[in-house]
């Protein structure tokens, strides 16, 4: 076997790195059109409970804005209204 051409080495190694490029951003523009496309109620209704479950682990309790998520199921009744 005669011996190998440094640069023909030097190139099959760019078009190797070049190819590993275009799959990550073929796969990459197909996972954001997945995540674009519209949900289901089901789906996004189980997409805030996942958010919600993340922050009550965390401690946060929503925004900050006192909304009704964070007060524990209370009602007029109980507020005295």
């Amino acid at each position: 076997m005669e011996h190998l051409n440094w640069g023909y080495i030097q190139l099959g190694l760019v078009a190797v790195v070049f190819g590993g490029l275009q799959v990550w951003w073929i796969s990459s523009v197909f996972w954001r059109r997945d995540l674009s496309k519209p949900q289901s109620g089901g789906e996004f209704r189980k997409s805030l409970e996942r958010i919600w479950m993340k922050e009550q682990r965390e401690g946060k309790s929503g925004n900050g804005c006192g909304s009704i998520w964070s007060r524990g199921g209370e009602t007029q009744a109980s507020r005295g209204a």
